[in-house]
């Protein structure tokens, strides 16, 4: 039987609007090495807009696919696609609702 070693990846985020505000991501938490190599996140604010908000995320190993937004402003989908060499460690997400 192979075993695998589980990493934990965590989150910490930058916004340029949103210093004050508390935003949430969820899974809070995923791990290097799963059989599925894409995880979805939603980002939730309740006092800010993300309907025109950009993403961008710098991390080796994880890439930004795709950002959905949705008609409730305060929501946002990130799409991620976490690469074999991704090791684990705190994914930045940068969000920009200017």
């Amino acid at each position: 039987m192979k075993k695998v070693v589980l990493g934990w990846v965590g989150f910490i985020f930058i916004c340029n609007t949103l210093s004050a505000q508390a935003v949430e991501f969820y899974p809070s938490n995923w791990f290097v090495k799963m059989n599925h190599k894409t995880v979805q996140v939603l980002i939730r604010a309740t006092q800010e807009d993300f309907s025109q908000a950009t993403l961008n995320i710098n991390y080796p190993g994880v890439r930004l696919q795709k950002v959905h937004h949705f008609s409730n402003g305060h929501y946002l989908a990130a799409d991620l696609f976490i690469e074999e060499t991704a090791k684990a460690g705190e994914v930045e997400f940068v969000i920009n609702t200017k």
